[in-house]
């Protein structure tokens, strides 16, 4: 079953695994609904760890980052 959808495929999941934003690989893949895309997201788990834990180190808001 190789053939184009299986390059997208690969494609999205790849870049999903790299933490690329959803609406980005919408974009790129040429999905109609963000729900297409979001089929993929689910091969990128330490996402939402790693986006909590930015915001350790973030400055407050309001304040330039130096």
């Amino acid at each position: 079953a190789n053939g184009p959808h299986t390059l997208r495929h690969t494609f999205c999941s790849h870049l999903a695994m790299r933490g690329t934003p959803a609406r980005v690989i919408q974009d790129l893949a040429g999905h109609a609904s963000l729900m297409t895309t979001e089929r993929y997201m689910h091969l990128a788990p330490g996402l939402a760890r790693a986006a909590i834990a930015s915001l350790e180190t973030a400055p407050p808001l309001g304040i330039p980052h130096p």
